[in-house]
């Protein structure tokens, strides 16, 4: 049986959640010892009864056959949690997804910065977003957005318009297009980077899914810019997911008396990084990565060789413990060090970063 089968099934398993599932993956090592050895466990604590009846169902198990052979009819490919060229980013938050579908490049899915917004957007916002996302392509950096109408839809052109990469993450399968005005823009993506999605093709675009690909977005991305956003805009949720992933957060200040610019003044008021133009991000992005990539003189050889695995991104234990093959009361022990030392700080969602 071909192994993308088993990863098939997982990620149709609606009733888990990310995190359960990545949780599931690491404690049962892959997800066909996951799919082999679960129906002998009783009682396993921490899974409902819905997830239970999912992880057991033979009928699921049957139709993820049916699944991987209509995925692969439809050109779609399947990229999950294990293999070589997952984001190493998006592998790091929290709940990540245990698969993505793309059809595209899948390559492109490093060196991202998300552009997102109101979908409401103004002339001047639509225009900052253009030119903002331009630029950053031209510097080789991959635009990431979420397709909808408004400042999605101008961040992807922008990319588009300099030559440059740029990735649409969906909430429905990766053959939907939605909204379906983007078709041509949708095309185009495909041909010059990636239309990317957690869930199996076919799947209509629900609302509760917009929120949930909102923590791709962001977790794809070293960092995001917040073009437009009103008080209570639906952006703000990827803000927040940034924030607990430990993102850099950029936000573009606006009039005082547009509704469309009340979320982002507010973001710059309580911190964000205002992007007056494109340079003031492309500098802040480059200086970060110079900054981290300066060693500390304090640490021994294998403090150097976590403090690195940090700056590139792998900052959660588990994954820190896997890269560097220490146990993990060593490697819990070396980040106390590193912690007491300056050199790193623990994230809310309880991964690491550098100073």
């Amino acid at each position: 049986m071909n192994d993308l089968v088993y990863w098939v099934w997982l990620s149709m398993l609606s009733r888990i959640s990310p995190q359960l599932k990545v949780s599931l993956i690491r404690r049962f090592g892959s997800a066909y010892h996951l799919w082999s050895n679960f129906k002998n466990e009783h009682n396993p604590s921490g899974i409902s009864q819905g997830a239970y009846q999912d992880l057991t169902s033979e009928e699921l198990r049957k139709q993820s056959g049916q699944m991987l052979k209509r995925t692969l009819d439809l050109g779609i490919g399947v990229l999950p949690f294990d293999d070589k060229d997952y984001p190493p980013l998006l592998k790091q938050i929290p709940d990540p997804p245990v698969v993505l579908y793309f059809l595209g490049n899948k390559t492109y899915l490093k060196n991202c910065f998300a552009i997102v917004g109101s979908r409401k957007a103004t002339t001047y916002g639509r225009n900052c977003a253009m030119k903002i996302a331009s630029c950053l392509a031209e510097q080789d950096i991959v635009i990431v957005s979420g397709l909808a109408k408004g400042i999605d839809t101008y961040a992807h052109k922008g990319a588009l318009e300099a030559n440059g990469k740029t990735v649409a993450v969906l909430g429905s399968g990766v053959n939907i297009v939605y909204p379906y005005e983007n078709k041509k823009l949708y095309s185009d993506i495909i041909d010059h980077g990636a239309v990317i999605s957690e869930y199996p093709p076919d799947t209509n675009p629900l609302p509760y899914f917009f929120p949930l690909r909102n923590r791709i977005v962001s977790g794809l991305s070293k960092g995001i810019l917040v073009i437009e956003a009103g008080e209570k805009s639906g952006t703000l949720i990827t803000v927040d997911y940034a924030l607990a992933q430990g993102r850099e957060v950029f936000a573009l200040p606006g009039n005082i008396s547009s509704s469309q610019s009340k979320g982002t003044n507010d973001l710059i008021y309580h911190g964000a990084t205002p992007a007056i133009d494109p340079d003031d991000i492309i500098n802040l992005y480059r200086t970060k990565s110079v900054n981290r990539a300066i060693m500390p003189s304090d640490v021994d050889e294998t403090e150097k060789m976590i403090y690195d695995l940090i700056c590139e991104g792998i900052s959660d234990i588990n994954s820190i413990t896997e890269h560097s093959g220490l146990k993990t009361n060593m490697v819990l022990a070396i980040l106390l060090s590193l912690e007491l030392k300056l050199h790193i700080k623990k994230r809310p969602d309880g991964g690491y970063i550098t100073f």
